[in-house]
C-alpha cells in the first residue's frame, strides 16, 4: 500500500489540523521533489530491481514550484516518489519500466472520487515483453494487410490502362461510339458550323515561333504579348494583363510575369475559360545529350500550338452561339523551370505552373468582388501533333468528371478519332499541368493533351510536327460543346 493524503473535503489550512490525517489519493509524482529526506515509515516502495517491502523517507514540504502552491494552502506533507537515476519522466521511462516489469498501476477499489483506495500491481518482465510483442505484431499485420484500403475503387471502370501504362485485359475501354450510345445526340440539332481555319492556325503558330524562344521575362515574351494583345482586341475582346513576380529557388532574382486575359461578352455572369500556357521552356531537358539543353528551344506543340489555336478561335467567339461568356487565358510561368533534379520525386527543386497558380489564387481571393463565376475551363497542351491520341487525363477525370463526359461524349458523336475514351498515356496516367491549380481554386478544368508526344521538351518540337487536320478536329469538338453547354 502507499501513503495517503487528506481529501479536499476534510483539508484545513492549518498543518496542525486534526483533519489533516484524513485519507487522500496520492498526488501526481511530479509535484514533489525527490530530494526530500527524513525518518521512515514502512510500506511497499519500488526499488531499482522491482518491488519489495522497505521504508519511505519522512515527508517534507516540497521544493518544486507547483508543490509550493500546495504549501501555501497548508499542505505541507506530500508523498515522495522514488525515481530512477538514469531516466526521470516521460514516455521513454514508462516504456522502460514496462519492459523491465516495473510498471505501477493504481487501481481504485471504490467508486468514491473523494477517498479511493489504491494498490500497487507489479507485472512480470516476461508478461511485459509478451504484451509488447503482441502489440508490435498486430501493428505490423494491420500495416501489411490494410483492411481499410478499398482496392476496387482505385480506378474508375472502363478507362483501360493501369498506372503502369499497359492495358489490362479485363478492362477493355469502350469504343468512342459506344460512349455516346443511349445519351442522345451530343452534336445537337441546332449547332452552327464554325468555319475554323486550320491553315490560318498553323500560320499563327509559325509566326509565333519566328519570334524565337519566349521565356518568361524575356524580350521574346514581350514581343509575343504585344502581338497577342493587338490580335485579341482586333477581334472584339477586352484584354487585361495580370502581372506578378515569379521567383524560382534555383534563380537569384524574381522575374516579372504576366497572365493575358481576353474576355468576350463580359456582361454574362456564367463564364468558361479556354486556356494554354504561352511561355517556352528555358532548357530542352528531354534531350539525351546534355550539351543540347541550352540551345534555342521553340516548343511548337508544347504551348505554342494552344496559343495559335486560340488565336484562330478569336475569329469566331464573338458570334458563337453560347450561353456563357468566354475568356481566353494565357498563362505565364508554366515552363519557367531550370532545376529538374534534386527535389521531391522527379520534379526538381523549382516550382511549376506559376501563372495558373497566381490566376487561381487571385480568382479565389476576389470571387466575392465580381458578379461573374467560372463554370469550367479547358486547357490545350501538346494536342496538335499528327496522329495525336487525346486520352482522358487522370486528374481531369477525378476532379472534373462532368466536363470530361461532356467533351468526350461530343467527340464520340462527331466521330473525332483523336479523342479516345481511355484513361492515361504510356508515360503515365496523371499529368501535372495548369489545370491542377484551376481545380484547386474551384474552377472545374480538363486537360486536352497527348502526353505521349515524342518531341516533348526536345529541340525537334518544331511547327512541322503540328497538323492542320488535328487542330480542325479539336476545334469542331470544342465549338460544338460550347454551343451545347447549358
Amino acid at each position: 500500500m502507499v501513503a495517503r493524503l487528506p481529501t479536499r473535503a476534510t483539508l484545513r489550512r492549518s498543518p496542525a489540523s486534526p483533519e489533516a490525517a484524513a485519507p487522500r489519493r496520492p498526488p501526481a509524482p511530479w509535484l514533489v521533489s525527490p530530494q526530500s529526506a527524513g525518518s521512515a515509515i514502512h510500506g511497499e516502495v519500488p526499488t531499482g530491481g522491482g518491488f519489495k517491502r522497505g521504508v519511505v523517507p519522512q515527508q517534507r514540504p516540497a521544493r518544486h514550484r507547483s508543490a509550493r502552491l500546495f504549501a501555501r494552502r497548508g499542505i505541507t506533507s506530500l508523498p515522495v516518489p522514488v525515481e530512477r537515476k538514469d531516466f526521470k519522466t516521460g514516455a521513454i521511462f514508462k516504456a522502460w519500466q514496462f519492459l523491465q516489469g516495473e510498471w505501477v498501476c493504481y487501481l481504485p477499489r471504490t467508486a468514491s472520487k473523494m477517498s479511493p483506495s489504491t494498490e500497487t500491481v507489479r507485472m512480470s518482465r516476461n508478461f511485459g515483453l509478451l504484451m509488447f510483442g503482441i502489440a508490435a505484431g498486430s501493428t505490423l499485420g494491420l500495416f501489411l494487410w490494410q483492411p481499410w484500403a478499398d482496392t476496387t475503387a482505385a480506378e474508375p471502370p472502363k478507362f483501360g490502362e493501369s498506372r503502369g501504362g499497359s492495358p489490362e485485359p479485363d478492362t477493355e475501354p469502350a469504343a468512342p461510339t459506344q460512349f455516346a450510345e443511349g445519351r442522345g445526340n451530343a452534336a445537337g440539332a441546332n449547332v452552327k458550323a464554325i468555319p475554323f481555319d486550320g491553315d490560318r492556325a498553323i500560320k499563327y503558330l509559325k509566326e509565333l515561333c519566328d519570334i524565337g524562344p519566349r521565356i518568361s521575362g524575356s524580350d521574346g515574351m514581350k514581343k509575343q504579348q504585344e502581338l497577342l494583345t493587338k490580335h485579341f482586341e482586333k477581334h472584339g475582346a477586352t484584354v487585361s494583363q495580370q502581372k506578378f513576380q515569379g521567383k524560382q529557388p534555383s534563380q537569384q532574382q524574381a522575374v516579372p510575369m504576366t497572365n493575358l486575359i481576353a474576355k468576350w461578352h463580359p456582361d454574362k455572369s456564367k463564364r468558361l475559360i479556354l486556356c494554354a500556357h504561352y511561355d517556352t521552356r528555358p532548357i530542352a531537358d528531354q534531350e539525351a545529350e546534355r550539351a543540347k539543353w541550352n540551345k534555342p528551344f521553340l516548343s511548337a506543340n508544347d504551348g505554342t500550338s494552344g496559343v495559335a489555336f486560340l488565336m484562330e478561335m478569336a475569329h469566331h467567339i464573338k458570334d458563337l452561339p453560347c450561353a456563357y461568356g468566354i475568356d481566353i487565358v494565357l498563362f505565364d510561368g508554366e515552363e519557367f523551370v531550370f532545376n529538374t533534379t534534386g527535389g521531391f520525386g522527379a520534379f526538381g527543386t523549382d516550382d511549376y505552373f506559376l501563372g495558373s497558380e497566381h490566376f487561381g489564387r487571385t480568382y479565389d481571393t476576389e470571387r466575392r468582388k465580381h458578379p461573374w463565376n467560372y463554370e469550367g475551363a479547358v486547357l490545350f497542351d501538346l494536342f496538335a501533333a499528327k496522329n495525336a491520341r487525346l486520352a482522358v487525363e487522370g486528374h481531369s477525370a477525378a476532379l472534373a468528371p462532368n466536363l470530361v463526359e461532356e467533351i468526350w461524349k461530343t467527340a464520340a458523336a462527331l466521330k473525332a478519332k483523336s479523342f479516345v475514351y481511355e484513361r492515361g498515356f504510356r508515360r503515365g496516367v496523371d499529368v501535372m499541368d495548369d489545370h491542377i491549380a484551376l481545380n484547386r481554386y474551384g474552377i472545374p478544368a480538363v486537360d486536352i493533351i497527348d502526353f505521349d508526344y515524342a518531341h516533348w521538351h526536345k529541340l525537334s518540337d518544331l511547327p512541322d510536327q503540328c497538323s492542320v487536320a488535328q487542330m480542325s478536329e479539336v476545334a469542331n469538338v470544342i465549338t460544338t460543346w460550347l454551343q451545347n453547354k447549358k
